[in-house]
C-alpha cells in the first residue's frame, strides 16, 4: 500500500510539472507571435512613412472603403514601379497566416490623410495601449475572415 501512495504521490508531481511546463510553453508561443506581428507592423509603418516622404501623401488603394488585405501583396513599390523605389521587398504575413489571420491597411484620406495598421493579438491581457482586448469594431478583418482572428492592435500614421 505504501509503494501505490508513493507512486500516485510521484505521478500526481509529474503531471503537475508537465501541465506548468506546457502552459508555459503556450504562453511563450503566442508571445512570441505577438512580438512578431507588431515588429512586422513597425515595418510595414517604416515602409509607408518613407512612401509618404518621398510622395507626399500615403498609398490609396481606392476600393474597398480604403482596405487593403496586405496579405495578398508580396512587395509594396513606388507608384511609378518597382524600378523607381522599392519600401518593403517582401510584405511579411502573420504568424497564423495559414490559419487565416492577416495584416489589414486603411487608408483614410481628406483633410488631415492617415492610414491605420491592423493585426490579430494572442494574448487578450496584452496592455499595450494599442490593444484593444475586445477587437476594433469597425475593421474589414473582422468580416473577412472567418477564423477568429479578429483585429485587437493598431498603428496609426506619425503625421
Amino acid at each position: 500500500m505504501e509503494f501505490f501512495l508513493i507512486g500516485a504521490f510521484v505521478v500526481l508531481i509529474l503531471a503537475s510539472v508537465t501541465v506548468g511546463y506546457l502552459n508555459s510553453y503556450w504562453n511563450n508561443l503566442q508571445s512570441t507571435r505577438d512580438n512578431q506581428r507588431k515588429a512586422d507592423l513597425s515595418l510595414i509603418q517604416n515602409a509607408l512613412e518613407k512612401y509618404y516622404g518621398n510622395n507626399g501623401k500615403y498609398p490609396d488603394i481606392g476600393v474597398n472603403n480604403g482596405w487593403l488585405n496586405l496579405s495578398g501583396e508580396t512587395s509594396f513599390c513606388d507608384p511609378l514601379g518597382c524600378d523607381a523605389n522599392v519600401y518593403l521587398k517582401q510584405m511579411p504575413k502573420d504568424p497564423d497566416f495559414m490559419k487565416g489571420c492577416q495584416y489589414y491597411y486603411r487608408h483614410i484620406g481628406g483633410q488631415k490623410e492617415y492610414y491605420e495598421l491592423y493585426s490579430t493579438l494572442d494574448k487578450v491581457d496584452d496592455n499595450d495601449a494599442r490593444a484593444n482586448k475586445n477587437g476594433y469594431d469597425d475593421t474589414n478583418c473582422n468580416i473577412e475572415s472567418n477564423s477568429g482572428c479578429i483585429c485587437k492592435y493598431r498603428i496609426t500614421s506619425v503625421n
